[in-house]
């Protein structure tokens, strides 16, 4: 059974990991480490990872591929309720977690601690199976809660990996800073494709938007970081391109679409600075990535989310399945390829099973190809409504408003539609303006409502069911 990190034993003495405290770690102590972590642990067994990005969460996931069991990927800081309610569902052997919560969990026995984290065993009363093709279970939502988890096998990491790190150009001398939880497929990907590649993974919990993100990356020598449409609309507003760039390389875009104005803002700047922008498009449940478009075309296809990645194969049906051939048409985009995940798991009896999906992917996603076959993405399924009739997709809306300035969520049926907005007195402002946007939308069909601000999750998307 190959695993991703068999063959880091090459990188031997080369610097590895530089920790949120500042301390350098090479691959030879990494990989020890890791394998001390693994030492007592049964194959196959399944083991709950509560990850930060800290030091601690990289030797646990490390470990517990190496030892051949099957990480569960979870938030370091996820409610105690949610955590013992997904324990009783997949009834995990082992349990990684920070010290200072080991005392959140009863039944069970520390039988290991490493820095600021121990390794708790618990008294199992299940016996199930667990695929030999498993490799991870990640969430397929930013909601720690969700008992919904993607199950992706060895085969589908390594393809992706290898996909990645090829249009991208991954480089040993390159460095990369965290910018994006360990557990969120995003950040999870970065991490095992720098990992795989041997470049330096330089650890921070800072935001783009503190000064001392900067610092960090100057000091560093940072080379790459990644980031969703949220955190490019931070980078827009303060003008990142001010800061010293001279190290990096090229930065990657995925998790949501950006509007226009802020996506000339960040390409414009990249310009400036000599760095390559990358938008791609994903799910977790390919990996995660399924497209990107190549840095060469970023302004002249400002909006698409590329062409497929290397080993993979997009097209687009129509709401009866038929294959969709005609340039601008919008349909559901599906995808093909290896790393397309074996499916979902709800519980400890879900992980015997095999691939549910044979290397198709439905995504639920809306969109359209150019004349050159570049695809850009119109929309989620679920997030298209009907309102007396008329066809309004709740996302269009959005960026309707960010391009206005104004911070905005909407949610809706088919009988209504409501627009959250984090400016009071804006009711008049906002029907004004999607009066000429949705001209054929009655008016009494909308709302206005004022929130403090928009709730998000870990990925930094808008939290929809905390809104209603």
């Amino acid at each position: 059974m190959k695993d991703i990190f068999s063959e880091l034993d090459q990188y031997g003495k080369k610097l590895a990991i530089v920790t949120a405290a500042e301390k350098s770690v090479s691959y030879a102590t990494l990989l020890a480490d890791s394998k001390k972590f693994a030492s007592g642990i049964p194959e196959r067994s399944l083991v709950f990872l509560l990850c930060g990005n800290n030091y601690e969460s990289i030797i646990g996931y490390i470990g517990t591929v190496l030892g051949h069991c099957v990480p569960v990927l979870l938030d370091d800081k996820i409610e105690k309720h949610h955590l013992i309610r997904l324990i009783g569902l997949f009834d995990p052997k082992y349990i990684y977690l920070p010290l200072s919560r080991t005392n959140i969990v009863n039944s069970t026995v520390v039988i290991s601690n490493h820095h600021d984290y121990g390794l708790l065993a618990r008294q199992r009363i299940n016996d199930y199976e667990i695929h030999n093709d498993l490799f991870q279970l990640l969430s397929t939502s930013g909601s720690t809660g969700s008992a919904k988890y993607v199950r992706q096998s060895y085969r589908n990491v390594e393809s992706n990996i290898g996909s990645i790190k090829k249009y991208l150009g991954i480089r040993k001398q390159d460095r990369v800073i965290t910018t994006m939880p360990m557990h969120y497929s995003y950040g999870l990907s970065m991490i095992n494709t720098h990992l795989a590649s041997g470049s330096t993974i330089v650890l921070s919990n800072y935001s783009v938007a503190q000064k001392q993100f900067w610092d960090v990356l100057r000091n560093s020598r940072i080379t790459t970081f990644g980031g969703v449409a949220f955190t490019y609309e931070i980078l827009s507003r303060i003008k990142f391109g001010r800061y010293d760039l001279d190290s990096v390389r090229y930065i990657t875009h995925a998790g949501g679409a950006l509007n226009r104005n802020t996506t000339l803002n960040i390409l414009q700047m990249c310009k400036e600075n000599d760095i390559r922008f990358y938008t791609m498009y994903g799910q977790t449940e390919a990996s995660p990535r399924m497209t990107y478009l190549p840095w060469e075309r970023a302004f002249d296809k400002i909006g698409s989310i590329g062409i497929s990645i290397p080993g993979g194969l997009c097209w687009l049906e129509n709401e009866d399945g038929g294959l969709i051939k005609m340039e601008y048409q919008e349909g559901e985009i599906v995808y093909q390829g290896p790393n397309v995940a074996l499916g979902y798991g709800e519980s400890y009896r879900d992980l015997a099973k095999g691939d549910d999906n044979q290397n198709i992917l439905r995504t639920g996603d809306i969109g359209y190809k150019d004349e050159e076959g570049y695809l850009f993405l119109v929309g989620r399924k679920s997030r298209f409504v009907k309102v007396y009739g008329h066809r309004v997709s709740l996302d269009d809306i959005e960026q309707v408003m960010l391009a206005k300035g104004v911070e905005c969520a909407c949610t809706g049926n088919d009988d209504s539609i409501t627009i959250y907005v984090t400016q009071p007195n804006l009711d008049d402002w906002v029907l004004s303006l999607l009066s000429d946007v949705l001209p054929r939308v009655d008016q009494r069909a909308l709302s206005v409502v004022y929130v403090s601000t928009i709730p998000r999750d870990v990925r930094e998307k808008i939290n929809y069911s905390a809104l209603k």
